[in-house]
């Protein structure tokens, strides 16, 4: 579901950048333990106020987290495997998605055209940026992907302008930022009301919130912490103008991934190193049924069976 095609982006992100610009956009680095000014050195940023010191790696990324270190090889390992002869091979004999997002895209379109409207450039924050951009965040125009701010768990990633853990105080000044978007982030974290804590900090008043959430998924890795409701996220997030909210895909999506995960058990029960790839041919069998979202969502209870749901929101002033 793209959108008009000046507002898809072919190039990553990162080569219209200058280091000028990169430079401008860590402006609004702060502190994480006390919010202080940072000074910058060749190796790490110093604060001006509590002397931390927080080291720089690839490309001079400034690296403000703890021990990520099982969620940061988790990420490089799934991208890594991406690539190369092996993923090659591995994308050829996976099925398609098994789910169908119906709003994401539509979403990202509004807040594309929201944050146009604004007059203040203020950054962007894109927590759980990845190793690229995705192609539903390729529906915001270059200007604004211009000033966001990418977050991940690891510098490795040529995308990343910042490392962190989302589950703690975030290392950016308070009302620095027109908006954070987070696709799929805050079920990975310990601690998400501080990440809405941190939302409400940082973004300026009239700014907006994008995130998407599983709801009734499969859980993915072992430190996959949680699940959220529509309902779950409107209350989590208060302080926040509500504008849309519902599921990103319905019962559907939920029932080609259950028959999908539930059949490569059952018929990899004789032999467990069978799962992968009966889990793969079942995926073959199931990756058509999503479809049928495009009329399930339309029933006035689809919300109680969704794949995932989505929040867009507007910073009260």
């Amino acid at each position: 579901m793209l959108g008009p095609t000046t507002h898809c982006n072919p190039t990553p992100a990162t080569e219209s950048r200058t280091p000028l610009m990169r430079e401008a956009l860590r402006q609004i680095f702060a502190c994480p333990e006390c919010l202080g000014e940072l000074e910058v050195r060749p190796d790490c940023l110093q604060c001006r106020i509590c002397s931390r010191r927080w080291p720089r790696k690839e490309r001079g990324v400034p690296v403000f987290s703890g021990d990520l270190s099982e969620q940061s090889q988790a990420a490089e390992e799934f991208q890594l495997g991406a690539d190369g002869w092996r993923g090659r091979l591995r994308r050829l004999s996976t099925p398609p998605t098994l789910g169908l997002d119906l709003a994401t895209s539509r979403c990202l379109r509004r807040l594309d055209q929201e944050l146009d409207r604004m007059a203040s450039l203020r950054p962007v924050l894109n927590v759980g940026s990845g190793a690229r951009l995705t192609d539903s965040m390729r529906q915001l125009r270059r200007q604004i992907l211009d000033r966001t701010v990418h977050l991940d768990v690891t510098s490795r990633f040529e995308l990343v302008d910042l490392v962190a853990d989302a589950g703690r105080p975030w290392p950016v000044k308070s009302n620095s930022l027109d908006a954070v978007i987070a696709s799929a982030v805050l079920y990975y974290l310990d601690a998400p009301q501080t990440f809405a804590e941190q939302a409400r900090r940082t973004v300026a008043p009239g700014g907006w919130l994008f995130l998407t959430v599983p709801m009734l998924q499969p859980q993915m890795e072992d430190f996959d912490c949680s699940r959220w409701t529509s309902e779950g996220l409107r209350r989590l997030f208060h302080g926040f103008e509500i504008v849309e909210h519902g599921p990103t895909a319905g019962p559907a999506t939920v029932l080609g991934r259950t028959m999908t995960e539930f059949l490569a058990i059952v018929t990899s029960l004789p032999n467990r190193r069978l799962w992968g790839p009966a889990r793969s041919l079942w995926g073959w069998c199931f990756w058509p049924v999503k479809y049928l979202d495009v009329l399930l969502l339309r029933h006035p209870r689809s919300h109680i069976l969704a794949s995932a749901v989505y929040l867009l929101a507007r910073r009260t002033l």
